[in-house]
């Protein structure tokens, strides 16, 4: 069974189902879905549990590729027309052995983000694959990340909402306290 599914549509307006199980496409002639890729296998108990094992975070036209997250593991480039698997890449060994995954992952661009510990944020550029860190104190240690624009991002966490500046490198930060205004973040 599936816990957890999304949909994505692609470049090429194919419908694309990902699922604990890999990605599937939807085949409007036979009104089926078609397995593309698949991975059964659990790379640890967290994992097995969770709800979402794979998501697309987005693709790179120019490249021809599709950018998918694994939590537990890290990202997959996928050839975005025949689905093969190009690249694996995983977390850093320190990410692994200290147990601090990432808890959100968005693609802007050629930049994927991602939330590290409490105040910390990393870009990973799709071209040349470097990981750059960056201190954003208001940064909880499960925030919402949204783009904004090309050039900024919103970070919610439970107590600040920060705009990011992402070419500049600046930020402005709001303290917001739930239990005063009564309100909702989500």
């Amino acid at each position: 069974g599936y816990k957890g599914f999304s949909f994505y549509k692609d470049s090429r307006q194919q419908l694309l189902l990902v699922h604990n199980n890999g990605i599937s496409v939807y085949d409007k002639y036979r009104n089926n879905f078609r397995t593309l890729l698949e991975d059964t296998s659990n790379a640890n108990a967290q994992e097995r549990d969770s709800k979402t094992k794979f998501r697309i975070l987005g693709e790179d036209t120019a490249t021809k590729t599709l950018w998918v997250w694994r939590p537990m593991k890290g990202l997959y480039v996928l050839d975005n027309k025949t689905y093969a698997i190009k690249r694996i890449i995983l977390y850093p060994p320190q990410f692994r052995q200290n147990g601090r995954l990432p808890a959100t992952v968005i693609m802007a661009g050629n930049t994927i983000w991602m939330n590290g510990d409490q105040g910390e944020l990393f870009s990973l550029s799709t071209k040349d694959l470097r990981l750059s860190t960056y201190c954003l104190p208001g940064v909880g240690n499960k925030p919402v990340l949204r783009n904004l624009n090309k050039d900024y991002m919103n970070i919610v966490s439970p107590v600040h909402i920060t705009i990011y500046k992402k070419k500049r490198n600046k930020f402005s930060d709001r303290a917001f306290d739930i239990k005063k205004t009564g309100q909702s973040l989500l």
